[in-house]
């Protein structure tokens, strides 16, 4: 497993806030102290059958240690850096992720899945915009804004890192998208949704099935196709758990012991064996 891999594609503990919905004012908020152990213990105790679609035994006795070396590390990166821990959003995250994770997804589908709640267990720093920084964590949000720790170049050739300042949006189809900095002012992201990409600064839906793709950067063809050809089109991908040749025949791109598997991300040889 990747050390970075989980919180790269799950966000379980990145910037920022947002308004609590309805139904996160009704869970029981997971105290800082259990958060590391709840989403552990939730993940190794329910994804035995996903780990045998994958072609492994079962659940390995060392997939509660690989988990928590990986969420330990990020959550004392945003503690070192003062950031604020949210126990009702770590209680969203939780279960979200749990409930993914038990439906054996393929990469893509991981990917595209929103994590809820994951994107504000821990809310960042106290560093104001344009101090120096080493991390994100360190770095406050202004309100309606998001923040990061930015690397650059001084004037003299002296590598620097402040704090930045932006906004975001994700736009829906037809929407336009783009990265934008007007002088003197805060960067604004304008991005897409999930499911769409940014092509020509529009939102366009990804590739369906029969649509022609491109496999050169990777698979874009939308949840439930993969790209095959020539010439190259999103078609219909082999099952998990049903016979393949080439990791390219499944969603997943995973094809384990000739057949295809969950994605890698979860279920691999340190949470599987």
């Amino acid at each position: 497993m990747n050390a970075r891999g989980l919180f790269s594609l799950a966000g379980l503990v990145v910037c920022c806030g947002g308004r609590v919905t309805t139904d996160e004012a009704a869970l029981v908020p997971i105290p800082e102290d259990q958060f590391i152990r709840s989403w552990t213990s939730a993940h190794c105790a329910t994804i035995a059958p996903c780990c045998q679609l994958a072609g492994y035994k079962g659940v390995s006795t060392s997939c509660t240690d690989a988990w928590k070396a990986v969420i330990t590390a990020d959550v004392n990166a945003a503690l070192g850096a003062k950031a604020t821990y949210d126990g009702v959003a770590a209680a969203k995250c939780v279960l979200s992720l749990d409930a993914l994770a038990q439906s054996c997804p393929t990469g893509k589908q991981y990917i595209w899945t929103k994590k809820d709640g994951c994107d504000r267990v821990y809310r960042h720093g106290t560093l104001p915009t344009g101090a120096t920084c080493s991390v994100s964590w360190e770095c406050a949000a202004n309100a309606g804004e998001l923040s990061r720790c930015e690397s650059g170049v001084s004037p003299d050739g002296q590598q620097t890192s402040a704090c930045l300042a932006y906004r975001y949006d994700e736009g829906g189809l037809g929407a336009t998208c783009s990265y934008e900095k007007v002088p003197n002012e805060t960067p604004f992201l304008h991005s897409c949704a999930g499911r769409l990409n940014c092509t020509s600064n529009r939102c366009i839906s990804l590739p369906a099935r029969g649509d022609a793709c491109s496999g050169i950067a990777g698979d874009d063809c939308d949840i439930g196709s993969v790209c095959q050809g020539p010439p190259a089109k999103c078609v219909l991908p082999t099952p998990l758990g049903g016979k393949c040749a080439s990791p390219s025949e499944c969603e997943s791109y995973e094809c384990r012991n000739g057949r295809c598997a969950p994605t890698a991300i979860l279920f691999n040889e340190k949470t599987c064996e």
